[in-house]
């Protein structure tokens, strides 16, 4: 987006407290790339303002912010990023109390994750990633991105009892949730010219590709008549989710995005191929359920830093 006016970034005075020389270094390296900066440091927060007559950012992290003086000076070409627009805003207390909640009732779960099944157990669950999803309605974020993560929240619901039915219930809900992140991550990327361009995406695609299949030809012998169709359903989906997120120029997405990935291998080994008895079974069942509880989290937060 084009940007022509004075922008700020405030820390809490905590932060300031810490690290007050980073205003100075920031003001400093835009000085040097042409960009006419000051800032203003007082008790309660800091500021800085840019007085440059406009620049492009596609998102608000410094890693992807070019000043438009690269684009006219061959020096700066050669430089990976530069600071033309700054917002770092602190995280409302709403934000932040939401966020809590979601992680406080993550870590109830998962203190709970190897326990019988029962409605507290099942509510502790849902909640986490419920949670994300109020975060994202009351930031306006994508309506997408909101009922993706109602989708998993209920199908967490579901995958907290124990049967086939709600297996089935489970798996139907997050196979709709990873429909809309696909639709969602094809809407918003940067097509599959990213992918290709990128030696670590196209290692991360190329990897899920041959993990997928493999998978399901694992679990075909193992699962029963009834699951067959919609486990290759969701496998066909859970890649596709992967490879569309690896067209978002946004390392949180696509790192959320592997985890969710690789908690539901875990997920299905655990239940298809491991024996119950494995002593495996127990790491297996604690990282299932942090790796996707973390990876729910990145999506959503990348996300909301991609539509800010």
């Amino acid at each position: 987006m084009p940007v022509t006016a004075k922008s700020a970034f405030e820390w809490s005075p905590i932060q300031l407290k810490q690290c007050p020389e980073l205003l100075d270094f920031i003001c400093e390296y835009l000085n040097r790339i042409g960009v006419d900066a000051t800032c203003d440091l007082d008790f309660r927060h800091v500021q800085l303002q840019l007085t440059a007559s406009s620049c492009t950012s596609a998102t608000t992290s410094p890693s992807h912010l070019v000043s438009q003086n690269a684009t006219q000076n061959p020096q700066l070409n050669s430089k990976p990023s530069f600071f033309c627009f700054l917002t770092f805003e602190a995280m409302s207390v709403q934000n932040n109390a939401i966020l809590v909640l979601s992680l406080s009732s993550a870590i109830i779960y998962g203190l709970r994750s190897r326990a019988a099944p029962s409605y507290f157990r099942m509510v502790a669950k849902t909640l986490s990633v419920a949670l994300l999803s109020v975060l994202v309605v009351k930031n306006d974020g994508p309506t997408s991105l909101a009922t993706a993560l109602s989708f998993s929240a209920t199908g967490d619901a579901f995958l907290a009892w124990d049967s086939e039915g709600a297996f089935l219930g489970g798996l139907a809900n997050f196979l709709a949730s990873h429909i809309l992140y696909i639709a969602l991550f094809i809407q918003a990327g940067r097509g599959w010219q990213l992918i290709l361009s990128d030696g670590f995406r196209t290692l991360i695609a190329l990897s899920m590709a041959l993990l997928a299949p493999f998978m399901v030809v694992l679990l075909m012998p193992r699962v029963g008549r009834v699951l067959r169709v919609p486990v290759v359903f969701y496998s066909t989906a859970i890649l596709g989710m992967v490879l569309s997120a690896l067209t978002m120029d946004n390392n949180q997405i696509v790192l959320g995005a592997i985890l969710f990935a690789l908690s539901d291998t875990i997920l299905a080994s655990g239940k298809f191929l491991v024996s119950a008895t494995s002593p495996h079974r127990s790491w297996m069942d604690y990282m299932v359920w942090v790796l996707y509880y973390s990876g729910q989290m990145l999506i959503a937060v990348g996300v909301l830093a991609v539509y800010d």
